[in-house]
C-alpha cells in the first residue's frame, strides 16, 4: 500500500501540501518592537486599541503606554524619555498628534546635549517674544533645558532614550500647533498642552530644523504620514484639515536627512482609533516602510491610492 501511493505521489498523482506564504506585512513586522504613543485627545493608550493587536497578530512586540496628560511639551517629551530609556533598543516609535512634537523635541534635545550645544540652542529662545499661553509654554520649555543642562544624569537618559529609536513614525503629526489651540486661553481643553501648541504654531521652523540634528545627521529615519481632507469644517476652517489639524500644521516642507513626508490620504485625526478599516491600513502603511527600502517608494504608493 505504501509503495503504492509513494509511485502515485511520483508520477503526480499526489502533491504535498505547499506551505502557506506569510504576507508581506508580517514579514516585515514579524520580531520588530513597537511603542505606540497617544496625543492630548482622548489620549490614553486606548486610543491604540484596534491598531495594537493587528501589529501583535504579525509578530511584533507592543508596547502602548498612557503617558500623563494635559502637559506641556517639555514634560511631555520627558515622559516619553523616561520610558523609553527602560524599553529595548531598534524601536519603531509611532507618534500620533501632539506626541509626534514631543518626540521630534526629544531627538533634537537629546543631540544637542550629545554635542555640547543646549546651552546654544537656549540662548536663541526668546519667550519675551511671546505673550500669554505662548509665553508661558516658552519659559517652561527654557526652564527645561536649563534643568537638563545642570543634571548630567537626567540628560544621559535623554540622549540614551533617543538612541533607542530606530525609525519614528509621526501620524497625524501637530508639529506646527493645532486648530483653535491658542484660543484656548485658560487651558481648558487640553492644559499645558494647548499652550504648548500654540508656541508650537510660531516656533516649530526653528525648532525642528536643522533636519541632521532631528534624525541625528541621518541615523535615526523619521517617516511624516500626514493626511486630511481637502474639504473639512472644523475648528481649522473649510480646507485642507483633519478635524483637529490642518495639514500645513502637520508638515514641516521638508525632506532629506531620512526625513520624509508622505500624504496618507482622507483621513479624521482619530480614525484609526474608531475604524479597524482605518486601523488596518495604518499597519499595512507601517509595514511597507519597515520591510522597503527608503528609496523604493513604488512598492506603497498603491496603498496611498486605496
Amino acid at each position: 500500500m505504501k509503495s503504492w501511493l509513494l509511485s502515485l505521489a511520483l508520477v503526480g498523482g499526489l502533491t504535498a501540501p505547499k506551505p502557506a506564504l506569510a504576507e508581506p506585512a508580517a514579514l516585515a513586522l514579524s520580531k520588530t518592537h513597537w511603542v505606540l504613543l497617544h496625543g492630548v485627545w482622548p489620549g490614553t493608550s486606548r486610543d491604540w486599541r484596534l491598531a495594537a493587536p493587528l501589529l501583535q497578530e504579525r509578530g511584533a512586540t507592543v508596547w502602548r503606554p498612557t503617558l500623563p496628560g494635559r502637559v506641556g511639551l517639555f514634560p511631555w517629551a520627558e515622559n516619553i524619555a523616561d520610558y523609553l530609556y527602560s524599553a529595548p533598543s531598534g524601536l519603531n516609535v509611532v507618534a500620533h498628534s501632539f506626541s509626534g512634537a514631543a518626540t521630534l523635541l526629544l531627538l533634537r534635545t537629546a543631540y544637542e546635549l550629545q554635542h555640547g550645544d543646549l546651552e546654544a540652542l537656549i540662548s536663541q529662545l526668546d519667550c519675551d517674544a511671546f505673550t500669554g499661553r505662548a509665553a508661558y509654554a516658552c519659559r517652561q520649555l527654557r526652564e527645561g533645558w536649563q534643568q537638563l543642562v545642570a543634571d548630567r544624569e537626567r540628560a544621559a537618559r535623554w540622549v540614551q532614550a533617543a538612541q533607542k529609536i530606530e525609525h519614528l513614525f509621526l501620524y497625524h503629526p501637530a508639529l506646527r500647533g493645532a486648530c483653535g489651540a491658542c484660543w484656548d486661553r485658560w487651558g481648558l481643553w487640553g492644559g499645558d498642552a494647548t499652550a504648548s501648541l500654540c508656541l508650537l504654531a510660531k516656533i516649530a521652523d526653528w525648532l525642528f530644523t536643522p533636519l541632521e540634528r532631528v534624525t541625528w545627521e541621518g541615523a535615526i529615519a523619521i517617516t511624516n504620514l500626514y493626511g486630511g481632507s481637502e474639504w473639512m469644517l472644523s475648528l481649522c476652517g473649510l480646507q485642507q484639515n483633519d478635524l483637529v489639524l490642518g495639514m500645513e500644521q502637520q508638515r514641516l516642507f521638508a525632506e532629506g536627512h531620512n526625513y520624509r513626508e508622505v500624504f496618507v490620504g482622507n483621513q479624521l485625526h482619530f480614525a484609526f482609533a474608531m475604524r479597524r478599516s482605518a486601523a488596518q491600513r495604518l499597519i499595512e502603511l507601517l509595514a511597507s516602510f519597515v520591510h522597503v527600502p527608503s528609496e523604493q517608494k513604488e512598492v506603497f504608493d498603491g496603498l496611498l491610492r486605496r
